[in-house]
């Protein structure tokens, strides 16, 4: 079974087992996809569709295909890149191509010497994986709605269970002799960054919203902030602010009374925020314009400002510095297998070189 620290250690180093590449892993998750598809040239676009056994590489002599390398970008972004129209889905590959191939050749050789160590994986390890997998599966996603989404059968799904689970094998024996964090070490990595760990100041509130639509003239804008202002007075006359709230909020708010946040500032907008930030606990205060309606709002709570001790975050300290260490190994033994290894690109087939820079960075 995986256990925690190989979670996060797998997740750093971006050894992503199950066909997706090493490069794309490391920005995946806040990469822009129509960025992805800007400014491609027309004949890159087109070799995605249209040549998918063609040969990209070698390594050692075994072949990369562009099949390969378009099922890695396509396991990584999963449906939101299937959902797409198909122009702009192979101009979004071939925009990820150079860093994709390279991901791929860097899972092939650590595979290889995955497999070099002859690490055996019992039926109840990959048994238990799959367990995790699905319980980490929204509440309404089936196993089959993984399936189809992922594009790939249940059989491929064990054997990339399997892969995954003898690569935190792997690397298990690779760092097992990365010393633990020092605490000098600890004290000095939070003492050079101890604005991570400041807690900005943050207020909860519920509010009523009466909300505008885009259609309204100026006398139905009116009429609603008129309808703000008593329902304030209502709630300064005692009224119960989430039974109001439940009965004549705009906001989705309303299911929960009206409460959101808590919340720093730049979460919400400006007007909202000052007033947030600005009024007293408890206080019902003046109704607040903005461009979603009018608000009355009320602030619940509020935590000031602080700087986290080195006591209360050196355990998520030691984690970051030590996952650190394991990435330098996992990169360094990464490099020394493509050192040895004989790898070839087919750039004349107008395969980008993938040492170079390919895409927004």
């Amino acid at each position: 079974m995986i256990n925690e620290r190989n979670i996060k250690t797998m997740a750093v180093i971006g050894l992503a087992v199950a066909a997706a590449s090493a490069g794309c892993s490391r920005r995946s998750s806040a990469y822009d996809l129509a960025t992805a598809a800007h400014a491609v040239p027309a004949d890159r676009v087109t070799a995605q569709a249209t040549a998918p056994d063609e040969v990209m590489a070698k390594v050692d002599g075994e072949s990369v295909t562009r099949g390969d390398v378009n099922k890695a970008i396509d396991i990584m972004f999963g449906s939101r890149l299937r959902a797409l129209p198909t122009a702009q889905r192979d101009a979004i590959r071939a925009q990820l191509t150079g860093e994709a191939l390279e991901g791929v050749i860097e899972k092939t050789l650590v595979m290889r010497a995955v497999d070099r160590e002859a690490i055996a994986v019992g039926t109840d390890e990959v048994d238990a994986s799959l367990e995790q997998m699905m319980a980490r599966l929204p509440p309404d996603e089936k196993l089959d709605d993984f399936l189809n989404d992922s594009g790939i059968s249940e059989s491929e799904l064990r054997v990339e269970v399997v892969r995954s689970l003898k690569l935190q094998k792997w690397i298990e024996i690779l760092t097992a002799d990365v010393p633990e964090p020092t605490a000098a070490e600890i004290e000095a990595t939070y003492d050079a960054s101890v604005e991570q760990f400041t807690v900005p100041e943050k207020v909860a509130v519920r509010h009523v919203l009466i909300g505008l639509e885009p259609d309204d003239d100026a006398e139905a804008a009116a009429a609603k902030k008129s309808r703000a202002e008593k329902v304030r007075q209502d709630l300064l006359d005692g009224e119960s602010f989430e039974e109001t709230a439940k009965a004549v909020s705009d906001c989705p708010s309303r299911d929960q009374g009206g409460n959101i946040g808590p919340f720093a500032r730049g979460a919400i907008v400006p007007r909202l925020e000052e007033a947030a930030f600005s009024q007293d606990i408890g206080e019902i205060g003046p109704v607040v314009e903005t461009r979603f309606g009018y608000h009355v709002i009320q602030v619940q709570e509020r935590t000031e400002e602080k700087v986290m001790t080195l006591a209360e975050v050196e355990v998520a300290i030691a984690d970051q510095l030590r996952s650190e260490k394991e990435r330098l190994v996992v990169t360094n033994a990464i490099g020394e297998l493509k050192k040895a290894a004989t790898i070839t690109y087919a750039n004349a087939t107008g395969t980008q070189d993938p040492t170079t820079a390919n895409g927004p960075a």
